[in-house]
């Protein structure tokens, strides 16, 4: 075969090449290209020789330009550049390889290039991607970690992935075991470490399913916890056994074990408080914003009449709603351990009306030795209206035939290990006793523990609930008893130092404003309710039924003159973008635009310090007019 037939069957295997092959001579104009390129460009290859390269390559030679010619000159490759290829009826992502040409002398007379099509790779990565933020999506739901742990064949292991439970169940973060399982190994308990490699080893050896059993583990920030794992193996080619699982944390269900064996007789009543426990937060955010509703349209139709009759009423049911609410404070103090939502205020007269309250409508009467001059103390009003209650129901059930309470206060000083589990300092100490028949000795130390109780119709929380909320108060809480005589409680709670916070009288706590306010609630009816307030106030509203919704129109009206003076935002959205999620979103945008947090979960760490979590404040429902009014003067 002669040299003209060698470069026709040259040319005509590299005609049906997939890949886009071209030379150029030394100022990058086209003399060659295989016909792939009439494909991609709709033209010619006759009209496509003497075009630049660098008008199909633009990002290459854009970004290369002189440097690429310089290296080419000096013999360099120019290799696995992902970048765009360029024709007339469509771009496609390719990889590069460009190659210099030498004439006979050795002088550069051009490049000689390639571009492989990977718009199928670059599809299955985007592809793969959205999988893989899919993935972490799904997992940010699931309790404890999903993983994958690796074991090589020279002992030698990994987490190739986990989802970001990793930190909450070992302390450490995704990336840092990713290559190296070590560190985690590190944190389970010396006693368990053996048990937890054995059944790796034998799941490894017979490729069935890893059980961890039950095994601890102690993380710096949290201290000792339980853990649970379950993992199927498989068997790669390398001869390495890649598991897939998960973990939980049943810390609190170890811990509501060791209770159950404390109280064996109590055992139903534990398991009813454990199922009482994962619901309480649901119920009591449904319920307050039922109560939101009621006591919203309550107040405003309140504020809507001028007869003082009807007024009167709107009030006594307003006064009830409160006391409904309280009822969800009491079932989430003990079951969820919430924290104090805590003011500076005088006890008295709020203790002395609560006892009232709770004794209105009985045969007992209370004598009441209260001194004027009590310092201040920093508490929760619905919590200690807790103790109050309780205390008062207890003593009204031991006096059926009627009697009398006396409550007296006094301010005391108590040196260091006078109490002992008390700081050295000043303190108010609540006395309240009944004349009722007291409690034996056997009872007397078990009455603060949980689930016990002599009532043959009692639930044994009251106490045990009293006892919670005085130890969050950094107080303390005893009993002393005469059995046939009589039974007395002392609540003792430290006095603060910080100014009172004073409320503003009723008629400040109106407000007049104007311009825009953003609402975002799950709750149509809390939604309808807060716009009728804000209206009132003078402002348009516009609301959004969860975060992202409210996070898009913020963006989209941030940096214009539209006079958005400040936005609401729901805690918790079922199935959506909650509040916490959207300030970090919004505060990455505006430091400076109010944004209040406004739940049903009162006892929320959110709630209680709103400012840590990027709020300007928070609004517990079901609210009064008065407080959003008070809320808007103070940070408008």
């Amino acid at each position: 075969m002669n040299s003209d037939g060698d470069v026709l069957l040259y040319r005509e295997i590299i005609d049906h090449f997939q890949d886009y092959l071209w030379r150029s001579d030394e100022k990058g104009l086209l003399t060659y290209v295989n016909s792939p390129w009439e494909r991609i460009t709709g033209t010619s290859e006759e009209d496509l020789l003497g075009s630049p390269i660098g008008r199909f390559l633009t990002k290459v030679f854009e970004e290369k330009g002189r440097s690429l010619v310089e290296r080419l000159k000096e013999g360099e490759t120019f290799s696995e550049y992902e970048t765009l290829l360029s024709g007339n009826r469509k771009s496609i992502n390719v990889s590069v390889t460009i190659v210099p040409a030498f004439d006979n002398s050795g002088a550069f007379d051009g490049m000689i290039g390639i571009a492989h099509d990977i718009s199928k790779r670059k599809k299955a990565e985007k592809e793969l991607k959205e999988s893989h933020q899919m993935m972490e999506k799904l997992a940010r739901l699931v309790p404890g970690v999903i993983y994958q742990y690796r074991l090589y064949p020279d002992g030698h292991s990994s987490f190739p992935y986990s989802s970001p439970g990793m930190m909450d169940i070992y302390g450490v973060t995704p990336e840092e075991v990713q290559e190296d399982a070590s560190k985690v190994f590190t944190r389970i308990l010396p006693e368990d470490v053996d048990g937890v490699a054995r059944e790796i080893q034998l799941s490894a050896e017979n490729l069935t399913t890893f059980y961890s059993g039950e095994f601890r583990v102690d993380l710096p920030s949290t201290g000792i916890g339980w853990r649970w794992s379950q993992a199927h193996p498989e068997k790669l080619e390398d001869g390495s056994i890649l598991w897939h699982g998960i973990i939980l944390d049943i810390t609190e269900k170890k811990d509501a074990e060791d209770v159950r064996r404390k109280y064996e007789d109590q055992l139903n009543k534990s398991q009813k408080l454990e199922s009482l426990g994962v619901l309480a937060g649901g119920i009591a955010h449904d319920f307050n914003n039922l109560m939101g509703g009621i006591f919203g349209y309550v107040e405003i139709a309140r504020a809507s009449t001028e007869e003082e009759n009807i007024k009167h009423y709107l009030s006594q049911a307003m006064s009830t709603i409160d006391r409904a609410h309280a009822l969800t404070h009491q079932l989430l103090t003990f079951a969820k351990g919430g924290a104090p939502n805590r003011k500076v205020d005088n006890l008295f007269p709020f203790v002395q009306e609560a006892v009232q309250f709770a004794l209105s409508g009985s045969n007992v009467s209370c004598r009441f030795d209260i001194p004027l001059d009590l310092g201040l103390c920093h508490f929760d009003k619905n919590q200690i209206g807790q103790v109050i209650d309780n205390i008062i129901i207890n003593a009204k059930q031991a006096m059926p035939d009627g009697g009398r309470v006396d409550m007296s206060a006094r301010q005391v000083y108590l040196e260091e290990g006078e109490k002992p589990d008390l700081e050295t300092g000043e303190y108010i100490c609540l006395s309240i006793g009944d004349n009722g028949p007291g409690i034996a000795p056997d009872n007397i130390e078990h009455i603060f523990d949980p689930f016990y109780s002599t009532k043959t119709t009692g639930h044994g929380l009251g106490l045990a609930t009293c006892f919670s909320i005085v130890k969050r108060h950094r107080g303390t809480i005893e009993v002393e008893s005469e059995q046939g005589e009589y039974t007395r409680f002392h609540v003792y709670l430290p006095v603060t130092s910080l100014p009172r916070e004073e409320e503003a009288a009723e008629e400040e706590k109106s407000h007049r404003g104007s311009g825009t306010i953003l609402l975002m609630d799950d709750e149509r009816v809390i939604r309808e309710i807060m716009r009728g307030i804000l209206e009132s106030f003078g402002y348009g509203v516009i609301s959004r039924d969860d975060g992202k919704g409210a996070v898009d129109y913020f963006l989209a009206h941030n940096n214009r003159e539209l006079g958005l003076k400040a936005i609401f935002l729901d805690l918790t959205v079922p199935g959506g973008m909650s509040g916490r999620e959207a300030v970090e979103k919004i505060r990455e945008n505006n430091r400076e635009i109010p944004v209040f947090v406004v739940s049903g979960y009162a006892d929320d760490p959110i709630m209680v310090e709103p400012k840590k979590f990027g709020f300007t404040a928070s609004l517990s429902k079901p609210f009064r007019m008065t407080e959003i009014a008070e809320m808007l003067n103070r940070y408008l």
